[in-house]
């Protein structure tokens, strides 16, 4: 049994990063001339039409833009990959890397969640979030001084990006328990960067 769930992993570790590439391409394809259709009205109307462009607008804070968001069919393939590769993470740097890589990726499927009005989606993104955010503080707590210095400064930057693209959500988000879930993520990231101390 331990052999085939290895030989399972090792297959989905070499096929689904296959299967992302083609989605990425596919909607990288698909996104630019959406944005085209977006540009050219922008240019007959003078402004943008309303519902359209990001949340972000043009603040750019570096977050992953993501191939696939839930709901999407390989998606669920990207997940499995990613806790694979987490339970075979075993050194505390890279699992403090990795998780922030992660909170990195939900943020930036928690924007085109948001763009979309996927509310039940977007919950349980934010919940991902959190898990993510709450595991890497833990894991940053137990640190030795030597060791939280290599990874203070980098850690330090996402939470300052992953603070403000929140308070941008939040500040535009009508939808009230949303808000009030992107309200709460906040304090909480808020409260880790505040304890690295930088």
């Amino acid at each position: 049994m331990k052999k085939f769930i290895i030989i399972l992993s090792l297959i989905s570790i070499i096929l689904v990063p296959n299967l992302g590439f083609a989605q990425t391409q596919f909607l990288s394809e698909e996104e630019r001339d959406a944005q085209e259709q977006v540009e050219n009205i922008e240019d007959i109307q003078g402004n943008k039409p309303e519902g359209v462009g990001l949340v972000l607008g043009e603040e750019d804070l570096n977050l992953e833009k993501p191939a696939n968001v839930p709901g999407d069919l390989s998606y669920s393939f990207r997940r499995f990959r990613e806790n694979i590769i987490s339970a075979f993470t075993f050194k505390k740097l890279s699992r403090i890397k990795y998780s922030m890589t992660l909170s990195n990726r939900r943020m930036g499927e928690l924007e085109v969640l948001i763009n979309r009005s996927k509310w039940s989606k977007a919950k349980s993104t934010i919940k991902l979030y959190e898990g993510y955010i709450k595991n890497t503080q833990t894991n940053f707590e137990n640190l030795t001084r030597e060791e939280r210095d290599q990874v203070d400064t980098q850690t330090n930057s996402d939470l300052l990006n992953f603070i403000t693209a929140l308070s941008i959500f939040s500040e535009n988000e009508d939808n009230g328990s949303i808000k009030s879930k992107l309200d709460s993520v906040l304090d909480k990231t808020v409260e880790f960067q505040k304890d690295i101390g930088l």
